[in-house]
């Protein structure tokens, strides 16, 4: 029962992530061992994590028997987990193995539990974790967590002690479990955090055991100052090499080992959670789906700037609720290192940079680009003005004050919600927000009208119609848009 029941939610975990079209065939026999013969044979199906490129899509392939594993480990008592990790991870031929992986960290309902004649309880769907990071998974960190509730940890670090010479996976393991150890040496474990710091360019596979590392040590408040530098290592990345799936990751990390230094009393995974007053948050499942370690997108707020810390790369903060009338919608933006910022209405995102004007169907792959000279170069760090503007009748998108591409009201009630998006991996900052003008939130809100489906999204990639129209061909000037009479969008004296 406790292996099937495993499966089951390693296979929710597979089709709610939109994975089942996209999973390798090692992730499947990695299912089917787990399902026929329990945890012990799905680790030796999933083979040596060392032998994998960093190119190798293994790491988000396999977050569902991850998972699983997981799970299936979790419902042991200690020493049989300790007994299975301490036979994968320490085999008599060969070097150690670390399996180290970013697994979703939304859980199923609790009341799934009744289909397998159990009673619901917060911890019937365990997920992953490292300290408070939820998400993460490190057989190292369980196998040392395992033997710590066993009382064999003592003998764990004994063993470890002559292969952690020659060996750098066992070397790791032996570093979290003097972590653990309540009687290591507090001077030495910053003089092995600081040697992670001052060690110059890494591999992600090693930058990933730092941040495996940094969870574990930040519980310790004598570590604060190492683990705060860790932690600044970990996100100076070179995004000309990619964005990477583990970006959006290791910055949530960076915050919550901030928090934890600073504020050790605090709640860090709570708090990063909370949203700004009057706003949501939103992402394309099918990117989350991907277990990026991020499932849920981060926004923070100060003074009079909105964040867009982290997320699965396609996220929106939408206003709560919808709006009518004459109003407009105005701030600056700017995105650093990769990827893009804008606003939503009416089941549009728009965006703009120094090149070009694009808008979108929110969530769905459509969009229209126009030439755009209007904007500053990434490169310069400036900010942008952005506008929606409605006169109740039509609705115009304008960066920098140019009109970029309109609407009308009637198109955008079906979808009639502001929002802030950010794409990509990239740091994401809007500041000096305001709704200005009339607007009136309707009583009513047809959801269905009209054939473009316009603010509906299909996360397990079903087609929809095109919403977005070709804008103007870039062969002709912007003036001709820039030229529709200003007092179509007028607003009323605030």
């Amino acid at each position: 029962m406790k292996h099937g029941l495993t499966f089951a939610l390693a296979l929710f975990c597979l089709t709610s992530s939109s994975l089942a079209q996209e999973t390798g065939a090692t992730s499947t026999v990695g299912l089917q061992a787990l399902k026929a013969d329990g945890p012990a044979k799905a680790l030796a199906a999933l083979g040596d994590p060392a032998a994998r490129s960093e190119a190798d899509p293994f790491f988000i392939e396999q977050s569902p028997v991850v998972a699983g594993i997981y799970r299936a480990l979790a419902q042991l008592e200690s020493d049989e987990q300790a007994e299975i990790l301490s036979n994968w991870s320490l085999p008599a031929q060969g070097p150690a193995r670390v399996l180290i992986a970013l697994v979703p960290e939304i859980a199923p309902p609790m009341e799934f539990a009744r289909a397998i004649g159990e009673r619901p309880s917060k911890e019937s769907f365990a997920i992953a974790s490292v300290g408070q990071v939820r998400g993460l998974f490190c057989s190292a960190w369980m196998l040392v967590e395992a033997a710590d509730d066993a009382g064999s940890l003592r003998k764990l670090m004994t063993d470890l002690e002559p292969r952690a010479k020659s060996d750098p996976n066992a070397a790791f393991i032996l570093m979290l479990a003097r972590l653990k150890d309540s009687r290591s040496s507090i001077d030495e474990l910053i003089a092995l955090l600081e040697a992670r710091v001052k060690t110059e360019t890494i591999p992600m596979a090693a930058r990933m055991e730092d941040a495996v590392l940094l969870a574990a040590a930040v519980q310790r408040a004598e570590l604060a100052a190492p683990c705060e530098a860790l932690a600044d290592k970990l996100v100076k990345y070179d995004f000309a090499k990619g964005a990477g799936p583990w970006m959006g990751f290791l910055r949530r990390l960076r915050a919550m080992a901030i928090l934890q230094c600073h504020s050790p009393e605090a709640d860090a995974a709570a708090l990063l959670q909370e949203t700004p007053k009057l706003w949501i948050t939103a992402s394309d499942q099918r990117w989350a789906g991907r277990a990026t370690g991020s499932d849920r997108a981060l926004w923070l707020t100060h003074e009079d700037h909105v964040q867009r810390l982290s997320g699965p790369g396609d996220d929106l903060l939408l206003f709560r609720y919808p709006l009518s009338g004459s109003f407009e919608l105005k701030g600056e933006v700017s995105v650093f290192d990769q990827g893009a910022v804008g606003m939503t209405f009416g089941g549009f995102a728009f965006d703009a940079n120094e090149k070009f004007f694009t808008v979108h169907d929110v969530m769905r792959p459509a969009f229209e680009p126009r030439s755009w000279p209007f904007v500053a170069a990434k490169e310069l760090r400036m900010f942008n003005r952005m506008n929606v503007r409605s006169t109740g009748e039509r609705v115009l998108y304008l960066s920098n004050l140019h009109p970029g591409a309109t609407s009308t009201m009637a198109e955008c009630a079906t979808s009639p919600w502001l929002g802030l998006q950010a794409t990509g991996a990239g740091r994401a900052y809007f500041r000096n927000l305001e709704i200005v003008g009339e607007p009136v939130i309707p009583r009513e809100v047809n959801l269905v009208k009209g054939p473009d489906l316009r603010g509906w999204t299909t996360p397990l990639g079903e087609s929809l119609p095109k919403a977005v129209q070709p804008l103007l061909k870039t062969a002709e000037p912007v003036a001709a848009v820039a030229a529709l009479p200003a007092s179509d969008f007028k607003l009323p004296a605030a």
